[in-house]
């Protein structure tokens, strides 16, 4: 059976779970609240010609204001850290673009520290009275040197010191779904190695721009920033 579904302008890709067929999709937060559409297409193992419409709505969500004030060094850029900024944002561009393939997770989707709390995931900054970007991912309070976990299996595309982030490391999963950890003390993995669920990947750090250690932990998926707790929320077949 070959079938090809869109969802908010994503392909979704099928894998095996429980005797059933399922597919992952995801809402951007920013995504616009409103009647949409889900299309299914396909053919049947007889030959005959599948195609629906299935109509879901997007509610309103409302995020949290903070108003943060912090050392000007943390929002003025000098020309020079504009410019490495630039080319660190293209460089992910160019790794959003390859996902690999195949699906590389399997089962449910884990905690990097588990038993900490994820917030902030959402929330309209502004810092020194300048608005900046919603807060894409979840910060994650731990004490430097508790070891950060893999939330999934799957192939180490980035494992390096970037500007905002400091020690940076992107697991790419399969599918379009990517998992990212940042100011990390230690990097403990290295690029086009695979993980496994669970294994430790680094360090809690303060690296990057920060103002003490955490973890920042952000997910993609097929170009949507997503709550990493909706993700560990999933049922997934444990394999």
């Amino acid at each position: 059976m070959e079938v090809k579904v869109r969802f908010l302008n994503q392909e979704l890709k099928f894998f095996p779970q429980g005797g059933e067929w399922s597919a992952l999709g995801g809402i951007d937060l920013a995504t616009s609240p409103g009647n949409y559409h889900l299309e299914i297409e396909g053919r049947l193992p007889d030959g005959a010609l599948l195609k629906e419409v299935k109509d879901f709505a997007i509610e309103k969500k409302e995020f949290p204001l903070q108003r943060l004030k912090v050392a000007p060094r943390f929002i003025v850029l000098s020309p020079e850290d504009q410019r490495r900024v630039a080319e660190e944002q293209e460089m992910m561009r160019e790794i959003w673009k390859s996902p690999q393939p195949t699906r590389l997770w399997r089962g449910r989707f884990l905690s990097p520290i588990p038993g900490a709390e994820g917030r902030d995931f959402g929330f309209r900054r502004v810092f020194n009275n300048r608005r900046r970007s919603q807060h894409t991912g979840v910060d994650m309070s731990a004490s430097e040197g508790t070891p950060v976990l893999a939330c999934n299996s799957g192939v180490v595309v980035l494992a390096r010191e970037l500007f905002f982030g400091g020690n940076t490391v992107f697991v790419d999963h399969g599918q379009g779904l990517y998992s990212m950890y940042f100011h990390l003390s230690r990097i403990l993995v290295k690029k086009g190695e695979m993980v496994a669920r669970g294994e430790t990947i680094g360090l809690v750090g303060a690296t990057g721009r920060v103002t003490g250690p955490h973890l920042h932990c952000s997910i993609r998926l097929n170009g949507a920033r997503l709550d990493l707790f909706s993700l560990i929320s999933l049922p997934q077949e444990e394999q």
